[in-house]
């Protein structure tokens, strides 16, 4: 039964703004990203675009790509929300070799990338601490993936670093697997990842749908294939996934679901949660790094050999 809160909200509009029927409830976004008010310069319609400015930016068709390289939108600013506006991206032709990233920020603050789809790349979202690609700064937090579809991403589906960032509603499906010489996140090779998430305090990543995560496309054995990974953080929450395979994954004995993790062999995670997911046809489900801690509660699998490795699992409600 929906609560009557659930509804004063879009009737108090409705009355506000003197609308009836069903246009009462309709959004309207305004696109001006970094320019005057009405000037649509938030309007996003080819790539690769640079946005340099706060504000809101929107994409307003089908967009198609043959990026080997570089970004189809890079976010140089802080405080963005980028609307996808349901359209897609796409980069399909420019094959498993690419290195090109969908939506790539560095060191940035307070970005939303949000209702859409991003086709063919080597990551589908990439906001990124500068210490991922040879900085020495790591300033990136505050993110929100919200309602993003990655399909036939190679190496990555969404990623989201730093303190306070949220990856939800997302749908990850056929990250296939990378191998190339050079990745645009240095180090990151061999590897396919469905989403990943860390790198302090406020981590949530809930209610997404990860599917099909293998190997496919270059990855060699031993490779780095995970659902979902969490970065060295403080008290994360994962709640609510789906992590899933038709069946067991290419390089499937270190094939993990979920990992809590180090980053590049330093650090772990601490008072994490593990809640409520959804795990089927991998080696492993749930996994900490040597020093991590956490809880795993309610959690379903099938197909899965070894549901935990570390991890305190609560009462009897795992199966």
């Amino acid at each position: 039964m929906r609560r009557m809160s659930d509804f004063a909200y879009p009737l108090a509009l409705a009355l506000v703004c003197g609308l009836s029927g069903a246009s009462a409830f309709a959004e309207t976004i305004v696109c001006d990203g970094g320019g005057a008010a009405g000037s649509g310069a938030g309007k996003i319609s080819s790539v690769p675009f640079t946005i340099s400015l706060p504000g809101v930016y929107c994409v307003t068709a089908k967009i198609s790509s043959n990026l080997a390289s570089g970004a189809a939108i890079t976010i140089n600013a802080n405080n963005v929300v980028l609307d996808l506006n349901d359209f897609a991206i796409v980069n399909l032709s420019a094959g498993p070799s690419t290195a090109a990233v969908g939506i790539f920020a560095v060191d940035r603050q307070n970005i939303v990338v949000r209702n859409g789809i991003l086709r063919g790349f080597w990551a589908a979202v990439a906001l990124l601490n500068g210490t991922s690609v040879g900085l020495t700064t790591a300033a990136s937090s505050g993110h929100l993936a919200d309602g993003i579809i990655s399909d036939t991403s190679y190496a990555v589906g969404i990623a989201a670093q730093g303190p306070y960032v949220s990856v939800r509603d997302c749908k990850v499906t056929n990250t296939r697997g990378s191998n190339i010489a050079s990745p645009p996140i240095p180090g990151v090779t061999n590897t396919a990842n469905g989403i990943v998430v860390g790198g302090g305090s406020g981590i949530y990543a809930a209610n997404n749908a990860v599917l099909d995560t293998d190997c496919i496309n270059g990855c060699v054995a031993g490779a780095e294939l995970r659902g979902i990974t969490v970065q060295p953080s403080e008290s994360p929450v994962v709640l609510n996934n789906r992590v899933t395979n038709g069946t067991l994954p290419t390089g499937s004995t270190t094939s993990v679901a979920i990992h809590f993790g180090s980053k590049n062999g330093i650090g772990f995670s601490t008072d994490a949660f593990a809640v409520q997911n959804f795990l089927s046809n991998w080696a492993t489900g749930i996994d900490f790094s040597t020093g991590g801690t956490g809880d795993i509660v309610g959690n379903g699998s099938q197909g899965v050999a070894t549901l935990n490795n570390g991890g305190t699992l609560i009462g009897t409600s795992n199966y």
